[in-house]
């Protein structure tokens, strides 16, 4: 199995971490099994910013609203 290297979906975007990437080591064989973004506060700010947008309208969604689109869900 080959090494992967893996992005953060912020957003809708798939882009790296603002500070690089890091090596996750197979404890097992000692060898480099995957790259992984490392986040940083600008990452931080930009995925909260978008979840905000997509979920916003929720808390201001009357209480038998949400009761009624959860009931749905379920």
């Amino acid at each position: 199995m080959g090494q992967r290297t893996y992005r953060l979906l912020i957003d809708g975007v798939w882009q790296g971490g603002e500070r690089g990437l890091k090596d996750v080591v197979d404890p097992s064989t000692e060898e480099v099994a995957a790259k992984v973004p490392v986040a940083g506060p600008n990452d931080l700010d930009k995925a909260l910013a978008a979840a905000v947008r997509a979920c916003g309208g929720w808390a201001n969604t009357d209480v038998r609203d949400r009761a009624a689109i959860l009931a749905r869900a379920a």
